[in-house]
């Protein structure tokens, strides 16, 4: 039943002001995307109803009387079309967050903040802690809005709407088994394969150049022949060492090229396993169509599907198989099932698409076994395969990798460690599919990658407290020092022995220069300003330039805009040199009898040895 609620009437619980006969009811839902209900309904007695601000309940695939807004209608003599969103998103217009700030909080504690005080509730199952600031915002631009800070952006997940609440889990949907075979027959049926990043023939690769003997140095796929073209490509597994190439204490390598030539196998068909030898496939299902086909038989899974939910993918055409995700779909409110669905976004893991890249790990590894600074990209690439294949060989109190873990969600200890000659990896969380460890915290010998590090002081090697040399940050107190310059609400470069440097603080530019353990001041710049409260003026404090301490000097200063200058003696002092003070009426003599003549800070005449002027 399709039930409208007029604007002011917001008794949901109870029966609409009409119930609705449309023609047509859709609600589409996109992951991570839009939801919008199309409502197309003939000319008739309730036609007045449907309009904008207006609420439709009915059923859909997230549960019995879901509410929609109207935002949009069109009337013709043939009736009214109209569009809606789901209720929740009236918290994009009736919600304002003035100043909220989650620090260090899960996606569920942050949830419950960002909701406190308004009408909508949420949850999520992200365990990981994070830090976000909102100010002056509404609810919907803090959850899903396309700002830094927003909670999908800073926490992650998939929300899924349900009248006034929320769920933003990691993975929207899960994997129920879902399993659709498509044959050689599509119509109703739009099919994308994409072979691009397809790879049936690896060339494996180990650190320092070591591959396959013979003249075929290669690993084939089991489907290289369901293709019509080989897809070859070199992969390096830069983790695949020579124990004389191992640098660390505790790095092992292989004795000897033997047995990591056939590591090397051994890694390139693990990486067939989990599908680098498919292409990735998706589908467009329009389900009415076909309803009455055989073909339909093998799709009859789908047609429960909800949003986020995996279905494994038959291609009778490639004889292939590929996991993918609801990543759309349209329900039939009238119908009440899926009518069309788009199933894409092939899983894979993120630890075994590293092997596509290490290409690019490679490049950043000199042949010494360093890392090449212009590569730092390799730097997180050649840290991930190292702790991939260290995954693959982890067990509990096994002696090359150790695996702890605590499996129980309830458990305060919930969590997973996996510590090893390569290094170690943490975890808080499963992955969505629950099959592994959702690992996020890595520490190798090339250095540590982590979503969150707390440190205090972060110092380069070659840093000298004393000459300042290197690079220096103290994360408490903001000091900065790169190479000799340093910043902390000041500037200050520093020269060993003798040299100029300048020294730049609050309202003052020096020009230094240090002579027998004596800093000179060579140039200075001054100056400042003020708010008078009474007028609301601001007003300048006595700028002034400086050029040189010594005999000759010369001094500018500005003070309410009156211009004064003077000759300084040898002793520093002022003597009977030039004077000038502006805005004064007088002379100014020379010890030569020369004068000038002042009348209000302007240069009026005088006399000089050729006469007056």
């Amino acid at each position: 039943m399709i039930q409208i609620y007029e604007a002011a009437n917001q008794a949901y619980e109870k029966n609409g002001d009409a119930v609705l006969h449309p023609l047509s009811c859709t609600v589409s839902e996109v992951l991570k995307g839009t939801w919008e209900m199309s409502l197309q309904n003939p000319y008739d007695e309730n036609a007045g109803l449907i309009r904008s601000g207006a609420v439709i309940k009915a059923d859909t695939n997230i549960g019995k009387g879901q509410l929609f807004r109207i935002y949009k209608h069109e009337r013709s003599e043939n009736g009214v079309n109209a569009s809606a969103y789901p209720i929740f998103f009236d918290a994009g217009k009736n919600t304002a967050i003035l100043d909220k700030r989650p620090t260090n909080k899960t996606g569920d504690e942050a949830l419950q903040i960002l909701t406190q005080g308004t009408p909508y509730t949420a949850e999520s199952d992200i365990r990981s802690a994070r830090t976000a600031y909102y100010q002056k915002v509404n609810l919907m631009e803090a959850l899903c809005g396309e700002d830094e800070n927003s909670f999908i952006n800073r926490w992650g997940g998939e929300p899924i709407y349900d009248n006034y609440h929320v769920t933003i889990n990691s993975r929207a949907g899960g994997d129920h088994g879902a399993r659709a075979a498509f044959g050689y027959n599509l119509q109703g049926i739009t099919e994308r394969v994409r072979f691009d990043d397809v790879v049936t023939r690896i060339i494996p690769e180990a650190y320092n150049g070591y591959m396959l003997e013979g003249e075929r140095p290669w690993v084939d796929s089991p489907n290289i022949k369901k293709y019509p073209i080989v897809y070859t490509k070199v992969v390096q597994y830069s983790e695949i060492k020579l124990q004389e190439d191992c640098t660390g204490e505790d790095e092992t390598g292989y004795p000897d090229l033997e047995s990591l030539r056939k590591a090397l196998k051994e890694r390139a068909m693990q990486d067939f396993e989990v599908g680098i030898d498919k292409p990735e496939v998706s589908y467009d299902i329009e389900f009415f169509p076909l309803e009455d086909t055989v073909e339909y038989e093998d799709l009859k899974d789908l047609v429960q599907i909800g949003l986020g939910d995996s279905v494994e993918c038959e291609n009778k055409g490639l004889d292939i198989i590929t996991k993918g995700r609801a990543t759309s779909l349209t329900y039939d409110c009238i119908r009440e099932k899926v009518s069309a669905l788009h199933v894409g976004d092939i899983e894979s893991s993120y630890f075994d698409d590293m092997s596509l890249v290490m290409q690019a790990a490679a490049d950043a590894i000199t042949k010494e076994g360093g890392l090449k600074g212009e590569k730092i990209i390799g730097i997180m690439n050649a840290a991930v395969t190292q702790l991939r294949a260290q995954r693959t060989q982890a067990k509990k109190l096994d002696v090359v990798a150790m695996l702890c873990e605590d499996t129980d969600p309830k458990s305060k200890n919930y969590g997973a460690m996996c510590i090893g000659t390569k290094g170690f990896m943490i975890a808080s969380e499963r992955t969505a599919d629950g099959k592994d460890w959702d690992w996020r915290t890595f520490g190798t010998g090339y250095g540590f990658i982590a979503d969150c590090i707390v440190a205090g002081l972060l110092a380069s090697r070659n840093y000298n407290e004393e000459t300042g040399e290197g690079f220096y940050i103290n994360l408490d107190t903001g000091e900065i020092s790169m190479n000799n310059a340093r910043l902390k609400g000041e500037i200050e470069s520093k020269r060993a022995e003798y040299g100029l440097y300048v020294s730049i603080t609050p309202g003052e530019v020096n020009l230094l220069s240090d002579y027998n353990g004596k800093t000179v001041s060579v140039f200075r710049l001054s100056g400042g300003a003020v708010l008078d409260e009474a007028t609301g003026d601001l007003r300048g404090i006595s700028p002034s330039l400086t050029l040189g301490p010594k005999s000759g000097s010369f001094v500018i200063q500005f003070s309410d805009s009156i211009l004064n200058a003077w000759k300084f003696g040898k002793t520093g002092a002022k003597d009977s040199g030039t004077y000038i003070q502006g805005t004064k009426s007088g002379r100014a003599e020379f010890s030569d009898g020369t004068y000038l003549e002042f009348a209000n800070g302007y240069c009026i005449g005088g006399n000089t040895k050729s006469g007056s002027f």
